[in-house]
């Protein structure tokens, strides 16, 4: 289970076994757990970031050493994991069928790993049909933007949500 679980998770692939186990359940058995779920959220960003981002990093040892490229891949991925964290946890933390009736540290926990699932890989640890309608807005927007180019992540690519969202805001300066 470990292998094929982190080797999905690495994928972004999402698949889990655990649905057979108990049907619809995906990994929401293990939503208490930090060292499952940090390990899944870490496996998931380093295959969502692509292997170009992370050989640039490897060799050049500096952020301001890397390539715009790179720089661009790892601010958007971080901003996005922040804003998706931060919103998941705004508007799910009193929801009775997602956030509200676990402790504050699961709460933080289950938020950010709704924020780096939804992304690119679609585990659930939390009852996805149970958000509340601006959580389920949300989610939709964090999987439209998805994973960087050369991931293992799918989606729109997210330099490429960011040049489009600084061209949009140039064009609307008339530039």
């Amino acid at each position: 289970y470990s292998v094929f679980h982190s080797v999905s998770a690495f994928c972004n692939a999402g698949f889990d076994l655990f649905g057979a186990l108990e049907p619809g359940q995906s990994l929401i058995i293990f939503n208490d757990d930090p060292i499952i779920c940090l390990t899944l959220i870490t496996l998931v960003t380093v295959g969502g970031l692509g292997f170009l981002v992370w050989q640039e990093l490897w060799e050049k040892r500096s952020f301001r050493k890397c390539s715009v490229y790179a720089r661009l891949v790892l601010v958007t991925t971080g901003v996005l994991l922040l804003a998706g964290w931060v919103g998941t946890c705004l508007l799910e933390w009193n929801n009775p069928g997602t956030l509200g009736s676990m402790s504050t540290g699961d709460k933080i926990l289950n938020g950010f790993f709704q924020s780096v699932t939804l992304r690119t890989a679609g585990f659930c640890a939390i009852d996805q049909a149970a958000l509340t309608d601006a959580g389920k807005a949300a989610s939709m927007v964090l999987m439209l933007i998805g994973g960087s180019s050369g991931s293992t992540a799918g989606g729109l690519k997210t330099v490429t949500f960011v040049v489009l969202i600084l061209f949009l805001a140039a064009r609307a300066r008339g530039r």
